[in-house]
């Protein structure tokens, strides 16, 4: 997002510091900068503006209120801390409407006649023009002015090339049809589907624009514009971002609009484009016309400076986070015994409709569901936001015991009657709750409860133990631990990014100054940790595995084929959770056998540790495999060395370990039903991982070349003077050397070799073997040797 100084000191009656300064506050507050450029006896900064803070720094606006927190500046005209434009009077000739709120939740536009297009002001074009926008005609200009300052995209249609009925023009805002084409400003066709929407003329049913993206060529405004539709509107930000990326097209409204923007900011943005337009264009304001979906109300959220201090290792007192929130200029409300307000809240709400499926936001405190009643008295009482929906309030409140029930704790409910639900929804989604839980009310002490009921009807006070809503209660819940003084902080319109505590707080840390944070140790580990069997036993089989020599692996966790489907399928051969180790294990021993040579190993031996889904219950498995060169003796050998597993196996978990599978190279055991049955171990232990001395080097990416040699010795001739020999004139290409055949006859002896050849740079061919090898047979008859 590029600024202009110049266009920033207008929110300032207070001279700015220069650039640099400005970018060094932005720096270490709150973004980075990409670059600074002089243009014009102005500077323009370049601000690289997280994702999380799109919603209201990508404008002039957003970065002066930044600035204004970081520098201790208080800003000369904040424009949003003006009432909401009413946007009267209604024009009596344009009508608006919206199919689907939650495609576009605010809609306005107003009107304009009389309007005089043309070259926009020398001062405007150039504010446009140093941050690289092109300028158009006055009117236009005007719409991505006032994008470009607050934030909201606008757009002007030509009234006069909208059809009328009745002497009225309308707006539409519609999904659009599928293969339903536009011809966007610049030439471009788009062709749609019925997952976008489309900006339509209400009586002609044809589209206009993109929404939230781009306007076409069907009402655009040129010089010969003397009536205009101004539009103002906030769209859906995941709908919008899925069109721009279909239809290839970004734009600075796109960017805006999918990153989120408030609902009511259009009718700021719509407020302050009439009154520009009427500056620089003339015209007269004909009205206001208007589709917004029912707002919510201000977020609220809350924290303590206890809260505060655990989480940024400060030490700050309620003064000072006082200070902090006035620096923000965040609306708050201190409450010094927060459970006192929240039981005093709940109390004046008595009487208060019941409405099963209402919404804290929307329908607070006209009426309340049971759960929205119980967060709307935390919320506005103690600034402690919980779950919107009764099991998750009990999932994510502190359990007490009967005998400790205090006024403000919850009481949760399973009436036989409501909507039941034994699984949580939005906290920790899919917790069972097997009691069920489908109501929930406040204890106020003295054997009362407050709640929102069906029966009678509102929000009612009466005795537990003879309420019909309260007889087969499920348990007894705390949601404030420590009512220790709270801050209630409303939330501004514009700042989206503000939802939780921790939002809040890391609000709070920004502003008093991450470097003003002193360095602290972390807390001691506790003497005697707690031991996880299941992680400590996997630790103990490794290292026995690894001490019989066994080499760890790892298999695919995903298969063609089982018995848990994935719903988003990476690949079809990729499209189950595995059942099994064995099958990914034995897959894996031709894969290793080719090495034997170049490792210097008689066998293949591999084991996995690893979780398989056998059935949607998850299982943790131990799997076995080996194989042995093809011979004689392979099946002997393979029986053996599979003893010797089951043998280590048992002895690392301190019993007879049978195995749940077996095969001809591989055994499988089950540890999920193994290590319950165990004793949980004292400590971790871990076996040695790397050998004493040992070295990483890469490996070659080219395959290696066996070659055998062999020869006849004078008696009394050592197989280390031969080894010698042969690495000295073999260099660098010999890899590994193992002396497999040894015997003596007639006073000499023959030994023969294994060589392995390989090469870092290139596969090695026989026009680089052959000689070497020639050079080897030559060395040896040099020395005495019989070459065999």
């Amino acid at each position: 997002m590029k600024v202009s100084r110049e266009w920033l000191q207008d929110f300032f009656a207070e001279p700015l510091p220069d650039a640099a300064a400005l970018a060094d506050a932005l720096t270490f507050g709150v973004a980075e900068i990409e670059s600074i450029e002089e243009a014009d006896d102005d500077s323009i900064i370049d601000v690289k503006v997280l994702p999380d803070r799109a919603c209201y720094m990508l404008c002039h606006r957003g970065i002066a209120k930044e600035l204004s927190v970081l520098l201790g500046l208080p800003l000369a005209d904040d424009p949003l801390s003006h009432a909401l434009p009413e946007l009267l009077p209604a024009a009596p000739g344009l009508a608006v409407a919206v199919d689907d709120p939650a495609r576009c939740p605010s809609y306005a536009a107003a009107l304009l006649e009389g309007v005089s297009v043309g070259p926009s002001p020398a001062w405007l074009a150039a504010r446009l023009a140093r941050l690289g926008q092109r300028s158009i005609n006055n009117v236009v200009d005007a719409t991505n002015y006032v994008m470009l300052s607050l934030g909201t995209p606008l757009h002007a249609f030509d009234a006069d090339k909208l059809s009328a009925s009745g002497g009225t023009i309308g707006i539409r805002v519609r999904a659009a049809r599928d293969g339903e084409t536009v011809t966007a400003l610049g030439g471009a066709e788009y062709a749609l589907t019925s997952e976008m929407t489309v900006i339509a003329d209400a009586h002609a049913d044809a589209a206009l624009a993109i929404a939230g993206i781009k306007g076409g060529t069907r009402a655009e405004v040129t010089e010969a514009t003397t009536r205009i539709v101004l539009e103002a509107a906030s769209f859906d930000p995941a709908r919008t971002r899925r069109t721009s990326q279909a239809l290839k097209l970004r734009t600075d409204a796109s960017t805006r609009f999918e990153h989120g923007i408030a609902d009511m900011l259009p009718r700021y943005g719509l407020d302050a484009v009439v009154a520009l337009i009427a500056k620089i264009a003339g015209g007269e304001l004909a009205g206001f016309a208007h589709a917004d979906a029912p707002q919510p109300a201000p977020f609220v959220l809350g924290v303590s400076a206890q809260e505060a201090n655990r989480r940024l290792g400060t030490a700050l007192d309620d003064a000072a986070l006082a200070a902090l929130l006035g620096r923000l200029g965040f609306a708050y409300e201190k409450a010094d015994d927060p459970l006192a307000r929240v039981i005093a809240l709940a109390r004046s709400l008595e009487g208060a409709a019941y409405a099963e499926d209402s919404a804290m936001r929307f329908d607070a405190p006209r009426a309340f569901s049971c759960s929205s009643f119980t967060n709307y008295v935390y919320v506005h009482g103690a600034g402690l936001a919980l779950p919107s929906i009764s099991i998750d309030q009990y999932a994510a409140t502190t359990p007490i015991e009967a005998d400790g029930l205090a006024p403000g704790d919850l009481v949760f409910e399973n009436t036989g009657e409501g909507r039941i639900r034994t699984e949580t929804v939005q906290y920790l989604p899919g917790t069972p709750v097997p009691s069920g839980v489908d109501h929930v009310g406040m204890y106020l002490g003295e054997g009362m409860v407050i709640h929102a009921s069906r029966n009678p009807g509102h929000v009612t006070i009466e005795p537990m133990a003879s309420s019909p809503m309260f007889q087969r209660i499920v348990a007894y819940r705390r949601p404030l631990a420590s009512p220790v003084p709270r801050f209630i902080v409303t939330a501004p319109i514009e700042r989206l990014d503000l939802r939780t505590s921790t939002d809040l707080i890391e609000e709070l840390g920004r502003v008093f100054g991450y470097a003003n944070i002193a360095e602290q140790m972390l807390p001691a580990a506790p003497a005697a940790p707690l031991i996880n069997p299941r992680f400590a036993y996997a630790e103990k089989l490794r290292a026995a595995l690894g001490e019989a020599g066994f080499i760890e692996t790892y298999t695919y966790s995903l298969r063609e084929t089982g018995a848990t489907a994935l719903a988003n399928a990476l690949a079809s051969d990729k499209s189950h959770l595995r059942e099994d180790l064995a099958s990914g294990l034995a897959a894996s021993l031709p894969l290793n056998e080719g090495n034997l040579p170049l490792l210097g190993l008689d066998a293949v031996r591999l084991f996995e540790i690893g979780n398989v889904f056998p059935s949607e219950a998850e299982e943790l498995r131990l799997g076995i495999a080996v194989r042995f060169p093809a011979g004689k003796k392979r099946a002997q050998q393979t029986r053996e060395a599979l003893e010797q597993a089951r043998a280590v196996v048992s002895a690392a978990l301190g019993t007879e370990a049978a195995p749940a599978a077996a095969g001809e190279e591989t055994l499988e055991w089950n540890l999920s039903m193994i290590i319950p049955e165990l004793a949980v171990p004292e400590a971790y232990v871990r076996g040695a991982r790397i050998a004493p001395g040992a070295l990483y080097k890469p490996f070659s990416p080219y395959p290696f070349v066996l070659r055998d040699i062999a020869a006849w010795t004078p008696g009394g001739t050592s197989a280390d003077a031969l080894e010698t020999m042969i690495r000295e004139t073999a260099g660098d290409l010999l890899v590994r050397l193992e002396l497999f055949d040894q015997f003596s006859k007639d006073g000499r002896t023959s030994f023969a070799f294994h060589l392995v050849f390989q090469s870092q740079e290139r596969t090695l061919s026989d026009q680089d073997m052959d000689p070497l090898m020639d050079r080897l047979y030559a060395a040896m008859r040099e020395a005495g040797f019989e070459t065999r």
